[in-house]
């Protein structure tokens, strides 16, 4: 599902799983042949992903495809030793055979650098420069007192049960505004509220949402996206509903206040700023991190600037640091579902860290020896990925994106959901974007220019997903596909 790039050399015949340039009235057309199959490419050009941006992204490249799979150039750079799969259901003996296979692997890699990077590598006495933004309280004026008191009617309690009808757990929510009707409100919240511990939607809990004045409505879920963490569930109300705007974008080192309900739905406040920190906890490059920590960690709490609109939601990943997740992620999701239905985005399988929030010390070394000051540390590769088959490495430095040298994970991640919103209006679910990547190989001390097409994940209403799960269930004579392709928004 991978492309690498290359141009055909002088005299050279065009193999069947090569990039072939062509010149069809004076535009330029690329074709991949591969298993007798011709796919077209069609360039778009790029918008610009926001106006703090003084670069634009090259020309994208999209093409059609009518089935999952895309022809790609397998890379022939080496990768690193690995575990033997863990024998499911072995017996004593197969699960000591693999303990000691293990061992050994182990002993092999203890000095390969592909196993273990070199700018990955953990030193002792590390300045972390996150910690220079520690804990720090400060004395709220009495409008920014005034702020938290009109935004506290926003801040809700969540539980669900299931068969017991006992109440579990206990997560926060923000009531984000009015639905299509002024009878409903719509609430953000965790998706931990509506899944499993695998992140599948759970159908058998009934969810109930404590407001302020003690009432107890019950939720009905509309959308949830484990990938980004929250939900949007909706509750009848029984007055209007006045709330605060989204921040388009916030800033590292910004002061923000933190209010979340505790269990009795007692209402608590902190205050703190956003570090510059990254931390690639389980790919999710998304979340920002605030030097305050909670007292009790609840998802779903809302996070506020000194203007009192809101920065982010509150999330408990188990990180040493509060993470959370910023309001131009929740608000592009919202736009997404109001406007076609459906939400999209890019699926790239990597996790990855800003060189920019590097310690100090690895900065240095990476900018001397390898003259590398900005980009993407890739922390994670996926087992059989595009990225994986198209050879990039864990270790490996992305140093541009479509000709753009992003500084931070927040602007890589705004570009990849405007991709998927180019997606949706492009209403063809066959059609994948191609990124074009200058990684480099430390290793090696050399850079790859690579092309790295990516398909969509697009999430559908609740409800419709659910349809598709029961005919599923009612149709046992049909075989299908593993994997149900989301209808997309009619044109």
């Amino acid at each position: 599902m991978s492309t690498m790039r290359r141009r055909q050399a002088p005299g050279e015949e065009p193999s069947s799983a090569m990039a072939v340039e062509t010149t069809k009235g004076g535009k330029a057309t690329w074709f991949w042949e591969a298993g007798g199959r011709v796919v077209e490419t069609q360039p778009v050009t790029a918008e610009p992903m926001s106006a703090s941006n003084a670069e634009q992204a090259e020309d994208e490249e999209w093409i059609i495809s009518s089935d999952d799979a895309l022809p790609f150039i397998a890379s022939t750079r080496p990768l690193p030793r690995r575990c033997p799969k863990f024998p499911e259901n072995g017996s004593g003996k197969e699960i000591s055979e693999w303990i000691k296979a293990c061992d050994r692997v182990y002993k092999l890699t203890a000095n390969d650098p592909l196993s273990h990077p070199p700018l990955l590598r953990k030193t002792k006495n590390d300045f972390d420069t996150s910690g220079s933004t520690s804990d720090y309280f400060y004395s709220s004026s009495s409008r920014h007192r005034q702020v938290i008191v009109g935004l506290a009617s926003s801040i809700v309690n969540i539980c669900f049960t299931e068969n017991d009808e006992l109440p579990k757990w206990n997560f926060n929510g923000i009531i984000i505004g009015p639905s299509e009707s002024d009878e409903r409100a719509w609430i953000l919240t965790s998706s931990e509220a509506v899944s499993d511990y695998e992140g599948k939607l759970d159908l058998d809990r009934k969810l109930l949402v404590h407001l302020p004045n003690k009432v107890i409505k019950n939720g009905e879920l509309l959308f949830f996206d484990d990938y980004y963490g929250f939900a949007i569930m909706e509750i009848s109300v029984d007055m209007p509903i006045q709330c605060r705007s989204f921040v388009s974008r916030s800033d590292y080192g910004d002061e923000v206040f933190v209010l979340t309900r505790k269990h009795d739905s007692s209402l608590m406040t902190t205050t703190g700023k956003i570090l510059w920190h990254n931390e690639p906890y389980f790919g999710r490059n998304h979340f920002l991190y605030l030097s305050c920590d909670l007292p009790a960690r609840i998802s779903g709490g809302l996070v506020m600037d000194r203007d009192g609109d809101i920065v982010a939601m509150t999330f408990n990943c188990g990180c040493p640091k509060t993470a959370v997740l910023p309001s131009f992620i929740i608000k592009k999701w919202i736009e997404m579902e109001s406007n076609f239905r459906c939400i999209a985005r890019p699926v790239h399988g990597l996790s990855l860290r800003a060189v920019q929030f590097l310690d100090m010390s690895r900065r240095e070394e990476i900018l001397y020896k390898h003259n590398i000051d900005s980009g993407y540390l890739v922390d994670k590769v996926k087992m059989n990925s595009t990225a994986e088959i198209i050879g990039i490495r864990r270790g490996d430095v992305i140093v541009s994106v479509n000709g753009v040298c992003f500084q931070n994970m927040l602007e890589l991640e705004e570009y990849l959901l405007s991709l998927g919103w180019k997606f949706l209006e492009r209403k063809n679910k066959s059609s994948k974007i191609v990124l074009k990547l200058k990684v480099y190989d430390p290793i090696k001390c050399l850079e790859h220019t690579l092309s790295l097409p990516l398909g969509f994940s697009c999430l559908t209403a609740v409800k419709e997903r659910v349809k598709v799960q029961v005919t599923e269930k009612t149709s046992p004579g049909i075989k299908r596909k593993k994997t149900t392709n989301v209808p997309m928004p009619p044109a």
